[in-house]
């Protein structure tokens, strides 16, 4: 019984091949903007961080270029 439930469950997780695959859209330009814009606000050193001197430390944890 441990065996066939490890194997129902290897189907589920490794899926169906005949499952349709997601498609993803492009971004329209507007959508693509404000994305942009959320990036710049997301990535935007506080100034605790910038006192500190740790401006690159803290891009570097939070992914920013």
């Amino acid at each position: 019984m441990f065996f066939g439930g490890i194997y129902a469950l290897g189907k589920v997780v490794a899926g169906s091949a005949t499952a349709a695959p997601i498609q993803v859209s492009a971004l329209t330009p507007a959508a693509s903007e404000a994305a942009r814009k959320a990036e710049e606000l997301r990535c935007k050193v506080p100034d605790f961080a910038i006192a500190m001197g740790h401006e690159k430390l803290w891009k570097l944890h939070n992914n920013c270029k």
